[in-house]
């Protein structure tokens, strides 16, 4: 925020500690002329944006992965919505977790077992299971 000062920005950290929210935008204000918020002083320089930006995408990455390494060992169904990088593909399941999937043939748009073997910040890998 235009003129956030060092307690604010400590206690936004300390929120999203205690939320710990599945999705973050973590983004520096710029001026945009026009917009209301142009006409607020400018304290925080941008030496000390970048510090914050680093800091708060470092705490969000890290609560990220500890969330989704609670859904490791997981099994349920999903819905593959995406075609993947490299071949992949990217199912939903009930919580709307997006869980990569290696490998298999003509899933999208089908409901699938999936099994989260392992989990990145803003993801879960899986793997195709039986019922």
């Amino acid at each position: 925020f235009p003129g956030e000062t060092e307690e604010q920005f400590r206690r936004s950290m300390a929120l999203l500690e205690r939320v710990r929210p599945d999705i973050v935008n973590v983004s520096r204000f710029g001026i945009r002329p026009g917009a209301p918020a142009a006409a607020f002083p400018r304290r925080v320089d941008e030496r000390e944006k970048k510090r914050r930006s680093r800091e708060a995408s470092k705490l969000v990455r890290r609560i990220g992965l500890e969330v989704n390494s609670g859904w490791v060992g997981w099994s349920g169904m999903a819905l593959v919505s995406e075609v993947g990088l490299k071949g992949g593909w990217v199912a939903r399941n009930y919580a709307y977790k997006p869980v990569v999937i290696r490998g298999g043939v003509g899933l999208l748009g089908r409901f699938i077992n999936v099994k989260v073997t392992e989990a990145r910040p803003t993801y879960l890998l899986g793997e195709p299971c039986p019922r």
